[in-house]
């Protein structure tokens, strides 16, 4: 596939994810993982398969509206926290571009 020859962002640890996502059943892995390529390349066109390290660099709208951000704490399985800051929506960003905040956090 196109991901895997083209994107810097794809390993067996990207991989491993989907996996521990779906408790290690195949099956719905490669679904889930199936979905999130599509979505990709639904969001960013033509630039799915480049770096999202290197797209979030380059997307100044995206990045400016700061529509999510991690919470400086965990929950209590030690898992991160994302908040979502609704009043950008409607604001003077796109919401493609706070689609793609979305991704890149």
């Amino acid at each position: 596939s196109k991901a895997m020859s083209d994107c810097p962002d794809y390993s067996d640890a990207m991989k491993l994810v989907f996996l521990r996502c779906e408790v290690f059943n195949v099956e719905l892995a490669v679904r889930r993982f199936v979905a999130y390529w599509e979505t990709r390349v639904e969001v960013f066109g033509e630039h799915a398969f480049s770096s999202l390290l290197g797209l979030a660099n380059d997307d100044h709208e995206a990045m400016k509206c700061k529509y999510t951000q991690v919470a400086e704490r965990c929950d209590e399985a030690g898992r991160a926290i994302l908040l979502l800051d609704y009043h950008s929506e409607g604001g003077n960003f796109s919401d493609t571009a706070l689609l793609r905040s979305c991704w890149y956090t």
